[in-house]
């Protein structure tokens, strides 16, 4: 809903809403300030759960790797037409499959092609710091990025 493809096909990305300022920690290492989701909010006004990694409901821990995790999903939601699971607001539910992803039980990826599964795992990894880093992606699986880009439906 925040991602625009104009007739150029560059990206447009809109919805900042939740975005938040790096507070850096005294010892100088990067944090994002997390809050916890709450379902005595509407759904509209916390982030969509479907996008979130699961460190975010786990630990309450947000971090650039947890927008890797959230980059996995747009990914695979451009295959397969949609999110992995959808939560609306039902955050325990949400809790539940951050736990099953812990267990590394992924949903059938025949949707995303073959060159792309292994990086795709790599992005939705349920510990943040094995996840790959950006500027790692185009080293994994030959340019995983130009890969992605040039076999979505959208180019």
């Amino acid at each position: 809903e925040t991602i625009v493809i104009n007739k150029n096909r560059s990206w447009k990305l809109f919805g900042f809403d939740f975005c938040v300022a790096n507070n850096p920690q005294p010892d100088g290492k990067p944090y994002w300030p997390c809050k916890e989701y709450s379902t005595s909010m509407h759904v509209l006004a916390q982030p969509s759960l479907e996008y979130c990694a699961p460190e975010i409901a786990l630990n309450n821990i947000n971090s650039t790797d947890s927008d890797l995790f959230a980059l996995g999903i747009l990914i695979f939601t451009i295959y397969s037409g949609k999110p992995m699971k959808m939560f609306g607001n039902d955050y325990s539910a949400f809790r539940r499959y951050a736990n099953e992803l812990n267990q590394r039980k992924y949903p059938p990826m025949n949707a995303v092609p073959s060159e792309l599964t292994e990086s795709l795992k790599a992005l939705l990894h349920p510990s943040p710091h094995l996840r790959p880093k950006l500027h790692d992606l185009r080293e994994v699986n030959g340019d995983t990025v130009y890969v992605f880009l040039r076999n979505s439906n959208y180019f």
